[in-house]
């Protein structure tokens, strides 16, 4: 089956509260501020403490990503006041038409309903866009937040992946989550 093209701007993403836009050079100061806390370390493969210099390679790699059409990642930003609290990527396996969903969010927003909208709008153009057919999403298993999250998004639990992901120099099970076109959401 052919894949559509990524376009050759990525799209900004609207929802009630967020605007979703590719990253900027001038967020590099709002990432590495965001995920210096060792809370959203913790749940995701960041390291901590975040290296100086990373938000700005992070946020150059975004742009190739998008251009070479491997990675969509948006900046999650409030609508309200245009501030950056948080990321969401999709990494694009075409020739499965698979999408690897990664995010993370900024502490003070936790709780708020922010990444089930920021999901919602992702997976909509991951379908329709993008030409994916399934959705993954890979979390540790003491982070109960993000599979209520994932679940109001459609996401079902296929499994625990043992010894899956390494992160401060051990193995770690990740709990595995898809969602499909055909899904409700």
């Amino acid at each position: 089956m052919s894949h559509p093209p990524a376009p050759s701007a990525q799209p900004t993403l609207a929802t009630p509260r967020l605007l979703l836009r590719a990253f900027l050079p001038t967020d590099a100061a709002a990432v590495t501020r965001e995920v210096s806390d060792p809370r959203v370390a913790r749940q995701t493969l960041l390291p901590h403490p975040y290296p100086v210099g990373a938000a700005e390679v992070f946020i150059g790699r975004c742009a190739m990503e998008w251009e070479a059409g491997k990675a969509a990642t948006w900046a999650i930003t409030r609508r309200d006041d245009m501030s950056l609290i948080g990321a969401i990527a999709v990494r694009m396996v075409r020739a499965h038409q698979t999408g690897d969903l990664g995010y993370w969010l900024a502490v003070p927003t936790w709780g708020q309903g922010f990444m089930t909208e920021a999901i919602d709008a992702v997976a909509t153009v991951a379908f329709a866009g993008l030409g994916l057919h399934r959705l993954e999403a890979r979390l540790f298993p003491d982070n109960p937040a993000s599979a209520r999250v994932l679940e109001k998004c459609g996401f079902r639990q296929e499994g625990t992946l043992r010894g899956a992901l390494w992160k401060e120099n051990a193995p770690r099970d990740v709990r595995l989550y898809a969602r499909l076109v055909t899904d409700a959401r």
